[in-house]
């Protein structure tokens, strides 16, 4: 009970911000954005980016887990459970040497409204929530958008949190960008 209640907190609180008109520049221009959403009560991230395919391709790239690690900044990744619409997953970050920041999300997948979310079930750092949102942007690109909030669990500076985090997702969204585009056939180095 206490995990449905957790999750449908972080379902209805993940919010998408509505992006100024040079903030729609840089997403034609095919740069990514990031915002950071902060309230009193959470402080999430969120990436906006376009691809140029329909949802559904996307999606078949999303859903497809265990190829994250060919395209993804992620080491391993292992399904610990799946379910119609939901799986349970342990991710293993690249991260530097002697640092673990492992952890199992599980995964709610709605395709009609083209939205995952997800939440931290066990692991190494405190807490991750977030979602996938897939928008039509018009007859030739998707908008994506990813909205996180992750805690670590230690004390960290913010600059150095930002450089960690926005830099990642900048190479998340290069990452899915590039597979989608390329018809899963593209791969990290």
């Amino acid at each position: 009970m206490k995990s449905t209640l957790t999750f449908l907190i972080a379902f209805f609180a993940m919010t998408t911000v509505v992006l100024a008109d040079d903030d729609l520049a840089t997403l034609k221009s095919g740069k990514p954005v990031v915002k950071d959403i902060s309230t009193s009560s959470k402080s999430e991230t969120q990436l906006t980016f376009l691809v140029k395919a329909k949802p559904e391709k996307i999606w078949d790239v999303l859903v497809d887990y265990e190829k994250y690690p060919e395209f993804m900044p992620i080491e391993k990744v292992q399904i610990r459970s799946k379910a119609k619409d939901t799986e349970v997953v342990f991710i293993q970050p690249e991260a530097p040497p002697l640092i673990d920041i492992s952890y199992e999300i599980r995964r709610h997948y709605d395709k009609d409204d083209w939205k995952i979310t997800f939440e931290k079930v066990s692991g190494k750092i405190k807490s991750i929530n977030g979602s996938w949102k897939l928008e039509s942007y018009d007859s030739h690109y998707t908008k994506v958008v990813y909205i996180t909030n992750v805690d670590i669990g230690i004390p960290v500076p913010g600059f150095v949190k930002d450089y960690f985090s926005k830099g990642s997702l900048y190479r998340m969204a290069e990452a899915v960008k590039k597979r989608v585009e390329s018809r899963g056939k593209w791969k990290k180095k």
